[in-house]
């Protein structure tokens, strides 16, 4: 792991100061763009992940397959925490859809 400290400034932040600033070359201040999010999915989101893999009928190393295909990401490579909610909301919505339907794969 790199010794490193990273410093989050919201983006419109960050461009408001820069713009105000009094420049005494105009020099364009730097394209800056906004972080991405490496960080892995937290615990209580894959947990939730594969619980509704499971409700949706994929168990086991399939449940794993299964989020990583709809994510198309490697089953190596653990989503971000943003990937990970985006699935959550899409996969609540599959549920409730199978549970609304009344089909049997769906389990309480």
């Amino acid at each position: 792991m790199k010794d490193e400290i990273v410093i989050r400034i919201p983006y419109r932040l960050l461009r408001e100061l820069l713009s105000s600033h009094d420049h005494a070359n105009d020099v364009e201040p730097p394209v800056i763009e906004p972080a991405r999010d490496e960080r892995p999915w937290t615990d209580r989101q894959r947990r939730y992940l594969f619980r509704l893999a499971y409700q949706l009928g994929h168990k086991g190393e399939k449940a794993k397959a299964f989020i990583c295909r709809r994510l198309n990401i490697p089953d190596t490579a653990a989503p971000t925490p943003g990937q990970a909610s985006q699935l959550i909301d899409d996969l609540r919505g599959e549920v409730e859809r199978h549970k609304s339907n009344g089909s049997a794969d769906v389990s309480a």
